[in-house]
């Protein structure tokens, strides 16, 4: 739902800016409608269909009458009637906007009237179908069309549903996304509904300020699943037209994505601006953004699609966590070396070699190093240090490693949180990464100190470390009481636990180095 709140509000945006052009200048109109007029024509003509008129033809048609090979005569003359029949909707837009059975019928005569295949079609223009339609079959999901006898009580009862949702302040496209889900169901011409439901659907929206609805072409597969969605939303006995069940939101986002893109085209042009090289990056990113969201949102995804996502992200927050943590100091610097989002093969080879199975199959990769100054003269300094901060991401959940590349004895840093970047708590993050940076700092440190003190510093400081690795840096905890068990127990336990005992069971395996668990 919150998806479906941000798309409205777009939308919405999109129409307010266009209320701040209005009312046109002579050369706006021309502009916008030069653009608007054949793209709205060819998009509908097109959509589903195998060989239409192209837009390229569709605009020489209107312009000079000119026609070209391929396609039958009949396919630009029905260009011009669709203009009449756009010209329709908008004068009834105009007039309020109100639908009824009367107006789809004039609305289908004005698309089929004249027509030079009209002895082909089985009925007349502006009559209702007197055939059953074949029903709509979608990644095996059937949408079966509604009997012949039914249509015209389904149709008033359609209207009639319209204007109440209209008085109740219902937002015009979830109407509009009503109205084309049930004339989709219903289908109430024998040819020619997608036409008509698209022109009613314009005439809703004209009247409340947004753009005509364009459908590209390409879009037809959307549009599809978006019906299927919304069919689906409710069970299968309650499956029937006019029912205030089906959930319209899968159809309400594809509408608005679809209303946005042509707003803010139609801005453009009443503003007198062009897509040139400046605005070709924003655009393609904000398309692509768009597209992204829309597969994010689709169930059958693969989880890697979602996973890289939220690598991206969670890589990004660790990086804005490490960036204030470096420094040149007087005797080292912590530096920025690298950081990057790359695919799981291309990765560091110590931080690829410890990388979780099954993960999805992208890493982001933060490369630092502790440096020594050289300028610093008479200390010995240690070798310089790698340090490798990872993001991978299995199903599971999602894993921050350290990985210290130049010292392949030391064990990485492994944390495994939830699979969302959003619920790794910030204070948390900044913990694992503060703290895990910070022990190599210290380490680096500490050999610094060895390699620059007399003979007895640096026994002091040997037995001091070797203590503290001895009692493992924390206090051990109190041994467990021993329960009391029946003495053959007691020694079957003795006989079969312990080191020794698991090396007879596992004769000859034995791990070449500690495990990791993520």
């Amino acid at each position: 739902m919150e998806r479906t709140e941000a798309l409205l509000a777009a939308v919405d945006a999109v129409r307010a800016k266009l209320d701040e052009q209005r009312p046109y200048t002579p050369e706006q109109r021309e502009r916008v409608l030069r653009w608007f007029l054949p793209r709205f024509i060819y998009c509908s003509s097109a959509l589903g269909k195998n060989d239409p008129v192209t837009g390229r033809e569709t605009v020489l048609f209107l312009e000079s009458q000119t026609v070209s090979g391929g396609h039958h005569i009949d396919d630009f003359l029905s260009i011009e009637r669709h203009k009449r029949a756009l010209e329709v909707a908008e004068q009834r837009a105009e007039e309020g906007g109100e639908l009824d059975r009367d107006f789809l019928q004039l609305l289908h005569r004005k698309l089929v009237e004249g027509s030079r295949r009209l002895a082909e079609l089985e009925e007349r223009p502006g009559l209702w179908r007197q055939t059953e339609a074949p029903p709509m079959r979608r990644r095996g999901h059937e949408i079966p069309s509604v009997p012949s006898d039914q249509i015209e009580g389904l149709i008033d009862q359609l209207m009639s549903s319209l204007k109440r949702q209209r008085a109740q302040g219902e937002h015009p496209i979830f109407s509009v996304a009503y109205l084309c889900f049930h004339l989709y169901l219903i289908r109430p011409f024998a040819t020619h509904n997608g036409e008509v439901s698209r022109l009613a659907m314009t005439t809703l929206l004209l009247h409340a300020g947004y753009p005509g609805l364009v459908l590209a072409p390409d879009t037809v597969s959307d549009f599809l699943d978006a019906l299927v969605a919304v069919h689906r939303s409710v069970p299968v006995p309650e499956r029937v037209p006019c029912s205030p069940r089906y959930e319209l939101a899968f159809l309400v986002e594809f509408l608005c994505s679809a209303l946005t893109r042509t707003g803010e085209r139609m801005i453009d042009l009443s503003a007198g601006r062009k897509l040139t090289t400046a605005t070709f990056s924003r655009r393609a990113l904000a398309a692509q953004e768009e597209q992204l969201t829309q597969f994010l949102h689709t169930k059958s995804l693969s989880w890697r699609v979602r996973a890289t996502t939220e690598i991206r992200a969670m890589h990004e927050r660790c990086l804005a966590k490490v960036e204030p943590m470096t420094h040149e100091g007087p005797l080292y610097s912590l530096s920025l070396e690298r950081a990057e989002v790359l695919t799981s093969h291309a990765a560091s080879a110590p931080l690829r070699a410890i990388l979780p199975a099954g993960e999805a199959g992208v890493v982001g990769e933060i490369q630092l190093g502790i440096r020594p100054n050289t300028t610093m003269r008479g200390l010995e300094y240690p070798d310089p240090e790698q340090l490798l901060l990872g993001v991978a991401s299995t199903q599971y959940g999602m894993h921050v490693i350290l990985v210290v590349a130049s010292d392949s004895s030391q064990r990485p840093v492994v944390r495994t949180g939830p699979l969302r970047n959003n619920e790794w708590p910030d204070s948390t993050l900044d913990t694992i990464v503060a703290k895990a940076i910070d022990k190599r700092r210290r380490t680096y440190e500490y050999e610094l100190n060895l390699k620059n003190s007399s003979r007895s510093q640096r026994f002091k400081l040997k037995k001091l470390r070797d203590e503290h690795e001895e009692a493992g840096g924390v206090e051990a905890p109190p041994p467990s009481p021993k329960q009391s068990l029946p003495s053959a127990a007691d020694k079957a336990s003795k006989e079969g636990s312990g080191p020794k005992a698991r090396d007879k069971r596992l004769d000859g395996l034995s791990p070449t180095e500690p495990p990791l668990s993520f």
